[in-house]
């Protein structure tokens, strides 16, 4: 299985709580554990075989995130693209504006992560998921919404089948 992964990296519009600091930094770079939050997720998908490509989307400015890419295409030997938002589009919008660049060289599958969740995500295990589907596939990681959330925000049904 060829993939591709976008990681949403949001924009200085964002970051809040977490000034001063992200007016310096913007806060995917921040580091955790020595290491800044988004190289976790690099790290983590350049497990997996397959990987063709990571697309970094955004509304950052590309030179925010220049020399990190380059340390980081050298350390993992994969191809990393910023893709900068012309203004800020949202979640579904930044990807839809891209669609080319992110479905170029027909990946069979696309991983989305938002740059700022911390964890141990199950990549793996979500790889071989997909293999297993056939037809058009995809595969959503949930947490559990309070009721609020849900009549805001909509829900996903726990009875999906199957679940990871």
């Amino acid at each position: 299985m060829s993939f591709k992964a976008v990681v949403l990296v949001g924009g200085p519009q964002k970051g809040t709580r977490f000034r001063p600091l992200s007016l310096q930094l913007p806060k995917p770079l921040f580091p955790i554990a020595g290491v800044p939050l988004i190289e976790h997720h690099i790290d983590q998908l350049c497990q997996l075989s397959g990987l063709s490509e990571i697309l970094l989307l955004g509304f950052y400015p590309t030179d925010l995130f220049t020399e990190f890419i380059d340390r980081c295409q050298k350390t993992y030997r994969v191809s990393i693209k910023y893709l900068e938002e012309p203004n800020p589009l949202g979640t579904a919008g930044g990807l839809v504006s891209f669609k080319s660049t992110i479905l170029s060289g027909d990946p069979d599958a696309v991983f989305v992560i938002n740059a700022d969740v911390c964890g141990d995500l199950p990549i793996e295990d979500m790889g071989s998921k997909l293999d297993l589907l056939s037809g058009p596939r995809m595969l959503l990681l949930t947490t559990e919404a309070t009721r609020q959330q849900s009549i805001n925000f909509g829900s996903v049904s726990p009875f999906t089948k199957p679940k990871l």
